[in-house]
């Protein structure tokens, strides 16, 4: 524990990046258990038990928070969404690109395209957000995020001008909808390998390491904070910095605490494969100066109840 400890206070908080490329570090989680009854012609869902039919799940993507690292440069960030659409964008880009899908016949992808960003070292950002909106639905930015920004800003991360909405600040934000995510269906939500279950136990969040599938829900030792933290830091391969993993952490531990504690829920968090990271989102940044590189360390997470 005291080398656990070591390790979260002095490293690797501020890890040393190339000047000659940008790192793009992204964080994000997805709540997959969100389902709504409905009525409709022809189903693509289930019928339960009880008679009832379940549609597919509507997931949304909630606080991806988009990081730059290492060299200055100017350039242009495309995020782009496959048969989905997008909920907040922070700064809102000039341009929403809408293209036919050419991977799933009759969807569409939409690509938010920030051209002209400007990075710059530093991490001092403003005191307040500017150039926040919403597109197609959601609640307002006070009453959704706006409160876990300061914790956001708390990561040493380049600072991103965006003059088109005089956007300045330490990240890129932005929030999306799948339309058929059946990657998550089935037990367990789809998901195969390491994850953390969160139960309430006397009335307190508790939290333990398992593998799905497993004989046990619960085989693993009782985790504290710093120790989650260092699973999820090991989740990411030490791609992401531990302060972009504490800023996700202090992101979504009152809505586990709210669900396990108020609500009495067991909770699975688990994290995306590469290849199931790619159907939520896509990231393209190109500098204008061709000679700097781009590397991309992506951590999405999904997160539902279960029985136990």
């Amino acid at each position: 524990m005291i080398q656990l400890m070591a390790l979260l206070l002095v490293g690797p908080l501020t890890g040393q990046v190339a000047q000659d490329a940008v790192l793009i570090h992204e964080w994000g989680v997805i709540e997959v258990d969100e389902m709504y009854l409905t009525a409709r012609g022809a189903p693509d869902g289930s019928v339960d038990e009880d008679g009832y039919f379940h549609d597919y799940p509507e997931v949304e993507v909630t606080a991806p928070v988009v990081y730059f690292h290492g060299a200055e440069c100017r350039g242009e960030l495309r995020v782009r969404i496959s048969d989905g659409y997008f909920t907040t964008l922070l700064p809102y880009p000039l341009l929403v690109e809408e293209m036919p899908d050419p991977e799933i016949e009759g969807s569409l992808t939409y690509t938010a395209i920030w051209e002209g960003l400007i990075i710059t070292g530093g991490s001092s950002s403003p005191d307040a957000m500017t150039g926040a909106t919403e597109v197609t639905r959601g609640s307002s930015m006070a009453d959704s995020f706006s409160w876990a920004v300061p914790f956001w800003r708390e990561v040493p991360a380049n600072n991103v001008h965006y003059q088109a909405a005089g956007f300045e600040d330490v990240f890129i934000y932005y929030e999306s909808a799948m339309n058929s995510p059946e990657m998550f269906m089935g037990d367990n939500y789809g998901h195969v390998g390491e994850a953390l279950l969160f139960f309430p136990e006397d009335g307190e969040l508790t939290c333990v390491n398992t593998a799905i599938p497993s004989e046990s829900d619960a085989n693993g030792e009782t985790l504290s904070d710093p120790e989650i933290l260092m699973e999820l830091y090991q989740w990411a391969d030490g791609g992401l910095l531990m302060e972009e993993v504490m800023a996700l952490w202090s992101t979504w531990k009152p809505l586990l605490l709210t669900r396990c504690e108020l609500m009495g829920q067991s909770v699975m968090l688990f994290p995306l494969s590469d290849e199931e990271e790619e159907l939520v989102s896509r990231l393209l940044f190109e500098p204008d100066d061709a000679d700097i590189e781009v590397k991309y360390e992506r951590l999405l997470l999904g997160l539902g109840s279960i029985r136990r």
